[in-house]
């Protein structure tokens, strides 16, 4: 499962490089977070909280 990163339209790929906002479905290199300060610094990606530039959920990625 996958789909094309809101920042760069790259592909992402769930568990692999990036991961996507339960709530309205767009996804996220976890790397293009980190850039954008959109994770908890120093967090781990697999265990952080991200902000949807979307739509504004807060949650875990």
């Amino acid at each position: 499962m996958g789909g094309r990163c809101y920042f760069c339209d790259g592909k992402v790929v769930d568990g692999q490089n990036g991961t996507y906002c339960t709530q309205c479905g767009d996804w996220f290199h976890g790397d293009c977070l980190k850039k954008n300060g959109l994770t908890e610094s120093g967090g781990l990606l697999s265990s952080a909280k991200a902000k949807c530039p979307s739509c504004g959920h807060v949650g875990k990625v």
